[in-house]
């Protein structure tokens, strides 16, 4: 069953100044030469040694619920979730176009199925995730989609104790289509605890409910990963849900689940 709720940017303009120059020789001085001033590209840093681990549990209707927790240098988080996950075998790897040294997991269950990818380049952890279509759990219903790109340097910050996000609370909300949602969130030394309400009102069915979800996680840089229950009816789901701010330690916005939402003002 998916989860309820799911980025980019250019810009560069160069100007080019020439001018006419006197050339050096005999009886004529030549122009000194002009050192750059500027600052040198920071090398990527050394990649992290990625491995995962899976726990799965029982949920509503017998589903089997997995979370994926990313082992990244030494440093342990709440990554992703999917039904029933578990590595792609060496043939689901072919298949399902899973690059070389790529973390590769996969799982169906019902009709709905998950890929699940994790590549490192350039300093950079990324996240893809592709559904399966319904009844078909040979195929591949969409392209794999970018869920995140973490920095090593905010890994080996947070592990290391030097990240600069390490407290801040704020509620974020919004109303898209019949839903209005809420979201309280405190971080404190990274570690993420989220209190989220959802108000499901649609007056042309004259349907009303409401949900709520709880959780907690981790936050690396602009990213929030939290490992969450929704409770709905008398429906219950565990995922993990990657969320992103605007900014890392004073967010004014909030993407989640493919809608934003902005801070509270009051």
């Amino acid at each position: 069953m998916p989860s309820f709720f799911a980025l980019a940017f250019p810009a560069l303009l160069l100007v080019l100044l020439t001018g006419c120059a006197k050339p050096a020789g005999p009886g004529v001085d030549a122009a000194p030469s002009e050192s750059s001033n500027a600052p040198e590209t920071a090398p990527a840093p050394d990649p992290l040694v990625l491995s995962w681990t899976f726990q799965t549990n029982e949920g509503a209707y017998g589903m089997p619920e997995t979370v994926i927790y990313l082992n990244a240098g030494g440093f342990r988080f709440p990554l992703a979730s999917g039904p029933g996950m578990r590595d792609m075998t060496a043939d689901q790897r072919l298949r399902f176009k899973a690059p070389e040294g790529a973390l590769a997991a996969a799982g169906y269950w019902a009709g709905f199925g998950v890929n699940l990818l994790v590549t490192q380049e350039d300093g950079v952890i990324r996240v893809l995730r592709a559904i399966w279509d319904e009844g078909r759990p040979g195929e591949v219903a969409s392209e794999y989609q970018e869920l995140a790109a973490v920095s090593v340097s905010d890994i080996l910050a947070l592990r290391n104790g030097t990240d600069a996000w390490e407290t801040w609370s704020g509620c974020f909300g919004g109303q898209h289509e019949v839903t209005t949602s809420t979201f309280d969130i405190m971080v404190e030394n990274s570690q993420v605890t989220a209190d989220v309400t959802l108000v499901i009102e649609d007056d042309r069915n004259a349907y009303y409910t409401s949900a709520r979800m709880v959780g907690g996680g981790q936050q690396i840089g602009s990213y929030l990963f939290v490992e969450r229950t929704i409770s709905i009816e008398n429906d219950t789901q565990n995922d993990v849900a990657i969320w992103q701010l605007d900014n890392a330690s004073n967010p004014q916005v909030l993407t989640a689940d493919g809608n934003t939402f902005a801070r509270c003002t009051s």
